[in-house]
């Protein structure tokens, strides 16, 4: 931190810092300036600017793909790079209308007898329900047809990465909801949860590993250079309709 006066003796102080911590699969660079002056003994100005930055190594999940994008980026193709995390909700499309991992959980639930949680139960993940997804790419869409936007390197080009969030929860509460609304329905006698391992879900026809990781994000620069504004149903309030259609399916 410095300070000092001007040659009017008004007082002007600097400030910033710098830190660096570590993610599951990447490492996070935080820079923070500060600046104050005060004009007049009753008047105090100041500003703070703040960079965050993240570098993901090359092992990281996806990381591959990320590059093979990035490197086709160029002053004839943008390119940009949406996330998403747990995707929920029925989708509106022609084709596909299922997402994977609470459906899959929910069947694996009516096939089992019982919901499964791997390790303590732990681990959790962001989620986004199906339109609102559909409405950030709508507007990422939107955004290659303004001048204002195409042409900005913080929604297009080898910054433009942006996540996809609204809320986050944990697979061991998602599975006793799923236990829950199935015993509710009668297709479970009781709303059974069961600790199970890693390896004892990779042999499970629809068990699905992410179950028993852990994916967290903040789509703040979709928010802040497209104007997202996700506004879907909580996930918890879609979990009567994914268990009846998931037993109807089977």
């Amino acid at each position: 931190r410095l300070s000092g006066r001007t040659t009017s003796r008004r007082r002007v102080s600097l400030g910033g810092s710098h830190t660096r911590g570590g993610f599951w699969d990447g490492t996070r660079n935080r820079t923070e300036a500060r600046a104050s002056f005060r004009p007049d003994p009753g008047v105090s100005l100041s500003g703070r600017v703040e960079y965050n930055s993240v570098t993901l190594p090359d092992g990281a999940h996806h990381r591959d793909v990320d590059k093979i994008a990035v490197a086709a980026n160029s002053d004839i193709v943008k390119v940009a790079i949406l996330c998403p995390p747990t995707i929920y909700g029925v989708g509106t499309g022609a084709a596909n209308t299922r997402s994977r991992q609470v459906p899959s959980l929910a069947r694996t639930t009516l096939s089992k007898g019982f919901a499964p949680i791997i390790g303590q139960g732990k681990t959790e993940w962001d989620h986004v329900h199906s339109d609102d997804l559909g409405e950030l790419y709508v507007k990422l869409v939107d955004a290659t047809q303004d001048p204002s936007k195409r042409d900005n390197p913080d929604i297009f080009g080898p910054h433009a990465y942006f996540f996809a969030e609204n809320g986050s929860h944990k697979w061991a509460d998602v599975a006793q909801w799923i236990a829950e609304e199935a015993k509710k329905q009668g297709y479970l006698p009781e709303a059974q949860t069961k600790l199970v391992s890693e390896k004892d879900i990779v042999m499970m026809e629809d068990g699905s590993v992410s179950w028993g990781r852990n994916s967290k994000g903040v789509a703040e620069r979709a928010r802040k250079y497209l104007g997202w504004k996700p506004k879907g149903v909580p996930l918890k309030d879609t979990i009567p309709e994914v268990v009846a259609s998931e037993a109807k399916a089977l």
